[in-house]
């Protein structure tokens, strides 16, 4: 088993190789600007050449991190979050190389035109793995019999709807920084700066707020004092006559509006990932080429998931709606069997919410550790989940 010191060494080798690539990516935008200029044509108007794309796997799902390499070292892309690349000072016939961790490895002839943009989707093909996929068909039935009206109405279109695939797509902190986004909404600052609240379009006076279907407020009232992380979904209604008879209020309180608040079975809390913090996740390649952490292929026994100890949970609105889905999750596994945090990645995803479902879970996975040479050896790992919704129950007459 490796000693205190080597784990650290380990943990202090990621967390310089985090340094590396802030100054790597504090350099790109000065680079790019000294050779803004180049595979410009000398005349004529015609735009520089590209070549674009999306890179996909077998299942038509993107795949975040490959990277593309052209003829030489300077034309090179990594894919997006949605599987998107832009490769630019390249034209003519090329050969184009596409590597991705956890995929088979491509070679593509490309003949780029001379100007304007060239399209080139790609496929990858999966490596196989020996770990079994983790199938999710189970939600939390609590959350049922509440959210029965809120479904409904957003069925109808009564009204305007924030879902919690909205709300982990907006990756903001507080219920009212969500809301501002909303044309109908007005931030307001309570008497004495205690605190703030909304007015709806139209409106001098406060929406009635109501909670699980029962009134929250009489007046002004701090949204921010509501987790946003205990939220499953928003109803807006902006004038009296808009809203359903379940939400109105007592003594005509709903004149102002609406806000109809409904919350989600307990989870704790996690802060969404910030766009300055995304610098934070330790990249794996460079830890193998390193040899401080192994591939499946490279050790005597690999790796082995304890069932059940990391189950996702199935999103509300997604449920609803009987979305089904698939996540790709690559992340390295200790000496402990535990999973290292930082180094999760998700290589895809056919929905953004199925994504941070699957990354909570993994703090709470357990692994049996790989061994080399009879001792225990931390590994990169690459697991499958997958969502199935049961399909609607057949209507009779």
């Amino acid at each position: 088993m490796p000693s205190q010191q080597s784990q650290v060494s380990m943990m202090s080798t990621a967390a310089g190789v985090c340094r590396r690539a802030r100054v790597m990516r504090a350099a790109i935008p000065l680079f790019a600007a000294l050779t803004s200029t180049r595979g410009l044509p000398a005349q004529g108007g015609k735009s520089p050449p590209r070549l674009v794309g999306v890179v996909r796997d077998s299942l038509g799902t993107p795949v975040v991190g490959a990277q593309l390499i052209g003829p030489t070292i300077t034309v090179r892309a990594v894919t997006g979050p949605d599987g998107r690349y832009v490769m630019t000072n390249v034209a003519g016939l090329v050969q184009i190389d596409v590597r991705r961790l956890g995929f088979r490895p491509r070679s593509i002839e490309a003949r780029v035109a001379a100007s304007g943009t060239t399209t080139l989707d790609i496929v990858l093909i999966a490596l196989p793995t020996s770990l079994p996929t983790v199938v999710i068909r189970d939600h939390h039935e609590a959350s049922d019999s509440r959210l029965a009206g809120f479904n409904e109405r957003r069925a109808q279109r009564v009204g305007h709807f924030i879902t919690r695939d909205q709300i982990e797509r907006e990756r903001v902190y507080g219920l009212i920084d969500l809301l501002r986004n909303e044309p109908s909404v007005r931030v307001t600052t309570l008497r004495g700066g205690r605190g703030r609240s909304i007015v709806l379009r139209g409106m001098n006076c406060p929406p009635l707020v109501v909670v699980d279907g029962f009134p929250a407020s009489a007046g002004p009232f701090d949204l921010d004092m509501i987790d946003l992380s205990s939220v499953e979904g928003i109803e807006i209604y902006s004038s009296a006559a808009s809203v359903p008879s379940e939400l109105m209020g007592p003594r005509g309180l709903e004149q102002c509006g609406v806000i109809a608040i409904w919350s989600r079975p307990f989870t704790p809390r996690t802060v969404p990932q910030r766009a300055e913090d995304k610098e934070a996740v330790v990249p794996i390649q460079p830890l193998i080429e390193q040899h401080e952490v192994f591939t499946a292929d490279q050790v005597d026994q690999v790796a082995k998931y304890r069932q059940g100890s990391a189950t996702p949970d199935y999103p509300d609105s997604l449920w609803s709606e009987r979305r089904t889905g698939r996540v790709v999750a690559e992340f390295v596994v200790d000496t402990t069997g535990r999973v290292v945090l930082p180094t999760v990645s998700i290589v895809s995803a056919t929905a953004v919410t199925f994504g941070e479902s699957v990354r909570k879970a993994l703090a709470s996975a357990r692994f049996e550790s790989a061994t080399l040479r009879n001792r225990r050896v931390p590994q990169v790992v690459r697991m499958t989940f997958q969502f199935e919704s049961p399909p609607l129950a057949p209507q009779t007459d």
